[in-house]
């Protein structure tokens, strides 16, 4: 019989390895955004129990569609194959991969703030260019009233992207401040921002009749912001 110290030492190399390979076939395949992963000591901070678990992913990108039956991508197949050919998954089926990995609601990451540093989004502000640049996007809301949502794209991948809102400067109101236009406040007290509030994660879309591309989510839909000032209208 192995010592424990020497069977934890091969359990957590084998964790590690597959954590890798598992990091390299979705990073591929550009899956792998607003996703983790952590081993079930990690996650429980005990050891498993009847049902042997051996590392729990979450995620509320594109491998979670995968993941979870809304396999949109074509992958998932691919992915049960994979588990197969590097020994985690002998026999499998959709509802087992389901199994196999928690619902992303369970561990999924809240905060995506998080997932980007102050000076990775200090970095996209300070390369922003004068005027028309496609990481500023911009949307308009409101019953009978217009208002401006503007965001900073600070992280994006082919299928999606973190976006940060942007407060808003008025350049020309009347007299109650009811009417006007504005701008996003590009500048570096922008940071304040990158808070739990203030970022969400969107999906790239496609705007159609040759509109280029946006970001959209259930609250909304953005799409390059002209440079312009932006009409506003509280009046109801």
């Amino acid at each position: 019989m192995y010592r424990k110290e020497y069977q934890d030492a091969y359990l957590e190399a084998e964790i590690t390895k597959l954590k890798a390979a598992i990091l390299k076939w979705a990073t591929e395949r550009d899956l792998w955004f607003d996703s983790g992963m952590r081993s079930y000591v990690e996650q429980i901070e005990n050891e498993p129990r009847d049902t042997p678990v051996i590392l729990e992913i979450t995620s509320e990108g594109p491998l979670q569609n995968i993941l979870f039956g809304e396999d949109s991508y074509g992958e998932q197949g691919n992915f049960i194959e994979f588990l197969n050919g590097i020994g985690y998954l002998k026999l499998a089926d959709a509802s087992h991969v389901m199994n196999w990995c928690r619902s992303a609601s369970d561990g999924v990451i809240k905060d995506k703030s998080s997932l980007v540093t102050p000076a990775a989004v200090s970095k996209v502000l300070q390369s922003l260019r004068p005027g028309i640049d496609a990481r500023i996007v911009h949307s308009t809301w409101g019953h009978n009233m217009t208002h401006n949502s503007f965001s900073l794209v600070i992280k994006e991948s082919k299928h999606a992207a973190l976006l940060m809102s942007l407060s808003n400067r008025t350049v020309y109101a009347d007299p109650y401040g009811q009417m006007g236009t504005e701008i996003p406040i590009l500048d570096e007290s922008a940071l304040r921002n990158l808070s739990v509030d203030n970022v969400r994660r969107v999906k790239r879309v496609d705007l159609g009749y040759g509109r280029g591309f946006g970001y959209s989510d259930d609250d909304a839909l953005f799409a390059q912001w002209d440079g312009l000032p932006a009409d506003f209208n509280y009046y109801d």
